[in-house]
């Protein structure tokens, strides 16, 4: 190979599938746009196009559509078909995945939300020379893992620790590695007063305001917040808990009834409030005091305690899964036992009677997540990797 193909930047090919535009969508936008343009070139490939495509539109990336129209056999059709239909669709949406890969000869594809039923597009892109990376961003008892899968892969990203460790019971060594997803700090700081964004959601200045933040589903742990509030309400009368989050695309407004219908029985409904999905985060976090994350079998990374972090306010988190590598339990924020409401009053009612500590903690963890989870060490970590593959590969 001669020293100039061996300085052209490598092609990275990113495999997305999501129907939303998601955390883990937010931080390969982040990757793509901070990627040094003079080592690696990026392209990436969905299935086909959908609304929540326009950032990377928007920024002028290289974009491949695996089909570009509706079809039968597409996803948007595929209620009522024969059991097999998923089968064929993953065949034909490879296949897809295929004429693109020989078109363009991508040097790695990488798969930014892994999957077990990825093992077709795995296979393809390995018949087309390409370096395989997954990017593993759920625990293993969310999304099963399958070492048919991770086999295959040259490399594999875990978002945290405990994720590297479940990985490393099926496909272990230095190919497997640890790299925190990037936040955009800057994006969760609000530039206008507190009293503002108050005004902005109707809230009294007066209020003490807890934020629960997720969607809204049985696992994310809202009703743990709502049950917890009549100690907090009893402590302080002028407590609000808003919960921001959309609606599970399973649930049809369902989970969102069940949460009303649990504070209505406890008698605070008057203190809770749902925001639905939100989209000035910023100002969420500026109006509350206390952010919640109470999720009840764990995050893979989980970037609520880490936007908190940059809009320095305070986090109430459960320890599992990979919170507690966010964390630093006292430090940077109190982390409490899972589906546990009287934790959860008893950690808020600590916080609301000593406002110097919530400064302490919200200021510890903005430097902390600063310096740890900043989208330019995202990309800086992801590029190492890529170099080291690339480097392994060789002869």
């Amino acid at each position: 190979m001669t020293e100039a193909l061996m300085k052209r930047p490598k092609r990275v090919l990113y495999i997305d599938k999501s129907t939303i535009f998601g955390g883990a969508e937010e931080c390969l936008l982040a990757l793509m746009q901070d990627i040094d343009r003079g080592r690696f070139q990026p392209a990436i490939c969905f299935d086909q196009p959908l609304p929540h495509q326009g950032p990377f539109q928007q920024n002028g990336f290289e974009i491949y559509f695996r089909i570009k129209d509706k079809s039968w056999w597409s996803k948007d059709f595929s209620q009522g078909l024969p059991v097999g239909l998923g089968h064929l669709q993953r065949f034909i949406y490879a296949t897809k995945l295929w004429n693109i890969l020989i078109r363009i000869r991508p040097a790695i594809v990488h798969l930014n939300l892994y999957r077990r039923t990825a093992y077709l597009d795995v296979n393809f892109a390995r018949r087309a020379g390409a370096l395989i990376v997954a990017h593993v961003r759920s625990l293993a008892s969310q999304v099963p893992l399958s070492p048919k899968v991770l086999s295959q892969c040259d490399g594999i990203i875990c978002t945290s620790e405990i994720v590297r460790r479940e990985v490393a019971m099926f496909s272990s060594g230095d190919h497997v590695r640890c790299i925190y997803d990037g936040v955009n700090c800057d994006k969760y700081q609000y530039h206008g007063v507190r009293e503002e964004a108050r005004n902005v959601m109707n809230i009294q200045h007066n209020s003490f305001v807890l934020a629960s933040i997720a969607m809204l589903h049985p696992r994310k742990g809202h009703d743990m917040a709502i049950r917890a509030m009549p100690k907090i309400v009893k402590h302080n009368p002028e407590s609000i808990l808003l919960i921001a989050g959309g609606e599970a695309n399973a649930s049809r407004g369902l989970e969102q009834k069940r949460l009303k219908d649990l504070a209505h029985s406890l008698g605070i409904a008057s203190h809770v409030q749902f925001l639905g999905h939100c989209s000035d985060l910023a100002a969420l976090y500026s109006a509350s005091d206390v952010i919640l994350a109470l999720s009840t079998d764990g995050e893979a990374f989980g970037r609520v305690p880490i936007e908190a972090a940059c809009a320095q306010r305070p986090i109430i988190a459960t320890a599992l899964g990979a919170t507690p590598e966010i964390i630093d339990a006292d430090v940077t924020g109190a982390l409490i036992p899972a589906a546990n409401h009287e934790a959860v009053a008893a950690a808020v009612i600590k916080l609301h009677d000593n406002p110097l500590a919530r400064a302490g903690l919200a200021s510890k963890a903005s430097e902390r997540a600063r310096f740890m989870f900043s989208n330019q060490k995202h990309a800086e970590n992801v590029q190492t990797f890529y170099d080291d593959l690339i480097g392994a590969s060789q002869p």
